[in-house]
């Protein structure tokens, strides 16, 4: 019965898409942009699909509105702060204080 409702690679790879193109609503916590994604990508996850961890940080990064992608591009250059999943959970907190 799994199998019937199995998801096809293409399909997977549509959410992956989906995943890619979320952002930040104006108004919106950086942690809360975080949080929706996290939450998606574990859907994706529970699916077998596991991306990269650079890769789903860069997604984040990307996800956020220009001002705060602004303000961590410089503050992640100067500290040679890593673009992850983990250590953007981390910038979004910040950004969200």
């Amino acid at each position: 019965m799994y199998d019937i409702f199995k998801l096809s690679a293409n399909e997977i790879e549509k959410i992956v898409r989906n995943l890619d193109l979320m952002y930040q609503y104006i108004g919106e916590m950086s942690k809360g942009c975080y949080s929706r994604f996290e939450f998606n990508y574990g859907e994706i996850k529970g699916l077998g699909h596991i991306l990269n961890d650079g890769e789903l940080g860069a997604m984040v990064f990307k996800g956020i509105l220009s001002l705060n992608r602004q303000i961590l591009r410089s503050f992640m250059a100067n500290q040679n702060i890593v673009c992850n999943l983990e250590k953007m959970e981390t910038m979004c907190d910040y950004l969200s204080r």
